[in-house]
């Protein structure tokens, strides 16, 4: 299970370095399923976060990020930890062994701005 920054797949003023190291990791995902690790039943899979309020934003509370990043995706809030968990929760259980090689934006929508 991997953690990819949206920069991954969505380009960003100056942050070309950091969303090419990004994309590497999301072709790690996508490569898995037909690499070598897939016949032998390990699953390479990760998700892609938007603005998340975990304890780090909460405490650092950039309302100036917060309203930018809103002002960008076709949602009305901001991410929550229980967000993410539900979907590495699924991503790892047994429900979702057919899954292989996928990177799951959850991000409000942000990435659709790609």
């Amino acid at each position: 299970m991997t953690i990819v920054a949206l920069g991954g797949v969505v380009g960003g003023d100056g942050a070309l370095a950091h969303g090419d190291g990004e994309h590497q990791v999301v072709d790690l995902d996508d490569g898995a399923e037909t690499g070598s690790f897939g016949p032998k039943g390990v699953r390479c899979n990760g998700v892609m976060p938007g603005l998340v309020m975990g304890e780090t934003q909460e405490a650092q509370n950039d309302v100036q990020l917060q309203k930018m990043f809103l002002e960008h995706v076709p949602t009305t809030r901001l991410g929550r930890p229980s967000d993410l968990a539900a979907v590495v929760t699924f991503l790892l259980s047994d429900d979702a062994e057919w899954i292989n090689g996928q990177v799951w934006a959850i991000d409000g929508g942000a990435n659709m701005r790609a």
